[in-house]
């Protein structure tokens, strides 16, 4: 992985959707570019309006990873 920023939100009362947005944004600030590619826990998977999201059993639970495909392989 190239660059990529992993997002902690443990809110049960926010949508994943939300969480995932806020990690968009922060990757956008600190990066100056959009991510296309969202890696959450499998329990996690949502539909995303503007990025692939991945489910990883790797990826633990409340975690984001977001970051660009192909750098993130």
């Amino acid at each position: 992985m190239k660059m990529g920023l992993l997002w902690y939100d443990a809110d049960p009362k926010r949508p994943a959707v939300r969480k995932i947005d806020e990690a968009v944004e922060h990757y956008c600030q600190k990066f100056g570019v959009a991510p296309n590619t969202c890696y959450v826990n499998p329990k996690e998977a949502v539909s995303h309006p503007s990025l692939k999201v991945v489910p990883k059993p790797i990826v633990q639970p409340n975690h984001y990873l977001v970051g660009v495909a192909g750098t993130m392989d």
